[in-house]
């Protein structure tokens, strides 16, 4: 009998592991649950319930009633909450909200916004924000992983801080939008207007930008590694220090670009326009600017280990200091590895 149960037990079991593993993804997703104000309430329920059972603990009660612990507790809640800004796209994706409790919150907003009320902090996660009029609005640090904010107006918003990891934010509009150190890591921005907004800081780690401009926007120290950058428009933008690893970004605009000191390296700028754009000090080891036109743009102490020029447009181009670029009729073995990947073209 009991060989004939183990095997009913083990298939009981490995039937449910993959619920059991989805369960926990979904409680392990969004932002963290501590709370400090909730800390403190279920210790003091603690308290009261060893207390009226006779059994107080005077300990418990001593440090309840020291003000530092409140301030620990803060502390804690804060740190918390930054390692979740700081690590959101890597974690599992916050489903979108749903039904009731997505248009009630989504009302909440609206009705916010319209009485001129701050919506900084809010957790808005999964929220259904699609559309919204949300000129000028104030979402400075707010959680918003998941949320849907397609086709919606955020021109003049403050999200500075924010948490956009894995946002829809398609066709949005954020020009002049304040977006400093917000992680939009995995977000959706494929043909959303960011012109003259300020993104320094901001991470984009392997988000879809398909087709965004960010004309005249400030990217001092971004991180776009890995993102999707496709016919975008850089033109005239402020990007130095930025970090742009493995990225495509054949036919995009760049003309007047600042990219000084960048990070550049793998990157891929087939039929790119970079004319007058400053590529000074930049880290360009493996790049491709094959058919890209840079005349005039200054590459002044760049580092051009086996990058490409190939039939490039570069009249009146600078390389005062350049290092070792591939000539045209140099193998292009170790450069053509990193490009195939790049495209999908080998495992």
């Amino acid at each position: 009998m009991r060989r004939e149960r183990c095997p009913r037990r083990a298939v009981s079991v490995d039937g449910n592991y993959d619920a059991l593993q989805a369960d926990a993804m979904k409680q392990a997703a969004g932002p963290p649950r501590f709370s400090a104000k909730a800390e403190r309430e279920r210790l003091e329920g603690l308290a009261t319930l060893l207390a009226n059972a006779g059994y107080p603990n005077a300990e418990l009660e001593a440090t309840l009633a020291d003000p530092a612990f409140d301030r620990k507790l803060a502390e804690m809640e804060a740190q918390v909450l930054e390692g979740y800004r700081q690590t959101a796209p890597l974690g599992p994706p916050a489903g979108p909200l749903a039904g009731e409790a997505a248009r009630r919150l989504r009302d909440e907003v609206v009705e916010a916004h319209r009485a001129g009320r701050s919506l900084a902090g809010r957790d808005l996660t999964g929220a259904d924000l699609s559309g919204l009029d949300l000129h000028g609005a104030t979402l400075t640090g707010a959680l918003l992983e998941g949320a849907r904010l397609a086709d919606a107006d955020l021109r003049d918003a403050d999200l500075e801080r924010a948490i956009l990891a894995h946002a829809d934010l398609r066709r949005a509009t954020l020009r002049g939008a304040r977006l400093g150190e917000a992680n939009l890591g995995l977000a959706q921005l494929g043909g959303a207007d960011l012109s003259g907004a300020d993104l320094s800081g901001a991470v984009l780690y392997q988000a879809d930008l398909t087709g965004a401009s960010f004309r005249g926007a400030d990217l001092t120290l971004a991180d776009l590694s890995e993102a999707t950058l496709r016919d975008n428009d850089l033109s005239s933008a402020l990007a130095q220090l930025l970090t742009l690893l493995r990225v495509d970004l054949a036919g995009s605009r760049l003309a007047g670009a600042d990219l000084g000191r960048a990070r550049l390296a793998q990157s891929l700028w087939h039929r790119a326009r970079c004319e007058r754009a400053r590529f000074t000090g930049a880290a360009l080891k493996y790049a491709d600017f094959s058919h890209a036109d840079v005349r005039g743009a200054d590459f002044t102490g760049a580092a051009l280990f086996r990058a490409r020029f190939h039939r490039t447009r570069d009249e009146g181009a600078v390389f005062t200091g350049r290092a070792l670029a591939l000539g045209d009729d140099e193998p292009l073995a170790e450069a053509v590895t990193w490009q195939d990947k790049l495209r999908g073209k080998a495992g």
